[in-house]
């Protein structure tokens, strides 16, 4: 049986190990204002995925400023595409 580069992830390299599936994976769905998807406005690039839930919230505590500076609003953590919990709201100035 074969798979395809689509299924499978690679988690950076402080990270640690790739992500064997993306049903298993842990990413960040980032928000700007009014519910516009932060990655598909352009306004940051998309996350990495991660084989841990501790390495994506290390990584969202590392970059939390950038994002917020970047517009972006809010945060929700997925595991394989679902939202796991309420959305994290970041600080920062509204207009």
């Amino acid at each position: 049986m074969t798979s395809s580069g689509a299924d499978t992830v690679q988690a950076p390299a402080a990270g640690g190990a790739p992500v064997a599936e993306r049903a298993s994976a842990w990413s960040w769905r980032l928000g700007g204002r009014e519910g516009v998807d932060a990655v598909a406005a352009g306004m940051v690039q998309e996350p990495p995925a991660f084989a841990r839930r501790f390495d994506a919230e290390v990584w969202l505590g590392a970059r939390w400023r950038s994002l917020a500076t970047s517009g972006v609003e809010r945060c929700v953590l997925q595991r394989g595409g679902t939202d796991v919990g309420a959305p994290l709201l970041l600080p920062g100035e509204r207009a």
